[in-house]
């Protein structure tokens, strides 16, 4: 059957009529110190603020930020892509050579309020957030879709007008952050490093260190949300309210709080976290499940290492709680089986004994050789 070439020619006319428009939906926008400030169409011409970038935006574009310190409060207005790390000479097709590590791009507060808010979706790769104040001091995302990568989110916060979500704040939203860092993040109540309301969050290889709460969740604190936490390290965080004196007033869950949530933590880390209840974890209600964990213990002032609060106990299993005496570790009714205990405690599989960490002063929980833990778990109805 022969084709009408008017037919093939009105066809490839669509094709790159679509083409065309497809193209055209989204653009780079750049953004650089150097750069002369006229239009953002390239580094030469960038924006030297990010928010002029965003003013700029339409939904789906990418603003690309050159190295540097950004003095900003910013707020998105449309659904867009934030990556930092370049060094201000890359084209368009390379765009994954940038290095955040060689070329840090900081967005600074001026702790004048949050650095970033996310009214509308937002991807965020290789940024540095810093120096933010108020609700979400780092971030505040409300309503939207947030997804981090190589981020740091790093000293936000205060202990007067900060009540919750030193560095991130989440309402009816979803989060997913991965491979970052979220670090020395201050609050007044709740939060110290992440607090999350109504969300859902998947937490993938990020470490939650020396963020400081008033009142519970140094590390994370999550109300009436689902959580899924791989492969992260709480270290450090802290439920202490600094006062005018030095005073000190411990309260709930050093590292993560939870109340009428549920959840997942596989194959995580929580070391020396502080608090007078639940140092580790505080669960008022719902249940979160713990899989493959390690538990490096300290209490102080009152000796409860982990407090449970929940009509539904959180569930342990293939669990390891080192680093602990015989009197601090206090559970209401907590499911611990195929757990290693030092000091013991009941439950199918459960051992009391040394778990023999490589090096846990310096943060190596790998098992040495011939670890009384190696081969003693199970795998029955553990999260793939």
């Amino acid at each position: 059957m022969m084709i009408d070439p008017r037919v093939i020619f009105t066809l490839l006319l669509a094709t790159t009529i679509v083409f065309w428009v497809g193209q055209s939906e989204s653009k780079v926008i750049f953004v650089a110190k150097s750069g002369d400030g006229s239009n953002g169409d390239s580094w030469d011409t960038a924006y030297t603020f990010i928010g002029d970038a965003f003013i700029a935006s339409t939904t789906g574009d990418e603003v690309w930020v050159k190295g540097g310190r950004y003095v900003e409060n910013l707020e998105t207005a449309v659904p867009i892509t934030l990556l930092g790390g370049f060094d201000g000479s890359e084209r368009f097709d390379e765009r994954d050579l940038r290095n955040p590590g060689e070329n840090p791009t900081i967005l600074d507060g001026n702790k004048l309020g949050s650095v970033l808010v996310a009214n509308h979706d937002l991807n965020a790769d290789g940024v540095t957030i810093t120096k933010g104040k108020g609700l979400g001091s780092g971030i505040r995302v409300v309503g939207s879709r947030l997804e981090l990568n190589n981020v740091h989110v790093l000293a936000n916060g205060e202990n007067k007008n900060t009540l919750r979500g030193g560095g991130i704040y989440s309402t009816d939203s979803e989060l997913i952050i991965c491979d970052s860092v979220v670090n020395d993040n201050l609050v007044l109540q709740f939060g110290g490093g992440i607090y999350a309301s109504n969300s859902s969050l998947h937490l993938v290889r990020t470490e939650f260190g020396n963020n400081i709460s008033g009142f519970a969740g140094g590390g994370l604190s999550v109300n009436r949300s689902t959580v899924v936490i791989e492969q992260c390290l709480f270290t450090g965080n802290w439920i202490a309210f600094v006062g005018t004196g030095g005073g000190l007033s411990e309260e709930y869950g050093g590292a993560i709080n939870s109340r009428l949530s549920i959840g997942v933590c596989s194959n995580s880390v929580f070391r020396k976290n502080f608090a007078r209840i639940g140092s580790e974890v505080n669960i008022e209600s719902g249940r979160i499940s713990f899989q493959n964990c390690s538990f490096d213990m300290v209490s102080i002032f009152e000796s409860f290492v982990a407090i449970y609060w929940s009509q539904n106990p959180p569930i342990f299993t293939n669990c390891i709680f080192a680093g602990r005496d015989d009197d601090t570790f206090t559970s209401f009714s907590a499911d611990i089986t195929y757990s290693t205990i030092e000091g013991g405690y009941p439950g199918e599989g459960n051992i009391d004994a040394d778990p023999k960490f490589v090096d846990p002063d310096h943060g190596d929980y790998h098992l040495l050789r011939g670890s009384p833990c190696i081969d003693s778990g199970t795998d029955t109805g553990l999260m793939e």
